[in-house]
């Protein structure tokens, strides 16, 4: 069975071409932070906001997508996706986790600030 979600344009689009478009979002912005590019960022930022407002509009495809995302290789799509999760309440420890292991290896230098940010943001305010 194929489940689609209509989005602002009324277009459909499976859990997966989701996953795919926060990915490749996430990857753009990755690519502009490191290049200090930040009209790119923000751009694929807004992007990555309407998707996000998407999985929000939609019973169950938080669960259909974000578990997926959040064990993604890729440091801002982890990151996100942990932040994402933890603002539903779902996947909370270890979206936590996820956040604390990117924030501790040094090597991601200012991705690794953005991790370490969210975690402490949820820690003063105990929400995102």
């Amino acid at each position: 069975m194929i489940v689609t979600f209509k989005n602002e344009n009324m277009k459909l689009f499976t859990p997966e071409e989701i996953i795919k478009r926060y990915i490749e979002c996430c990857i753009k912005m990755e690519t502009a932070t490191l290049d200090g590019d930040y009209k790119t960022n923000n751009y694929e930022g807004k992007k990555l906001n309407k998707i996000y407002n998407q999985i929000l509009s939609q019973p169950n495809l938080a669960q259909l997508t974000l578990p997926t995302l959040l064990y993604y290789d890729n440091i801002i799509v982890r990151t996100y996706a942990a932040a994402h999760c933890i603002e539903l309440q779902m996947l909370v420890k270890e979206s936590k986790k996820v956040l604390k292991k990117i924030a501790k290896d040094k090597n991601n230098g200012i991705l690794g600030f953005n991790a370490e940010m969210t975690l402490q943001v949820y820690k003063e305010e105990g929400k995102l």
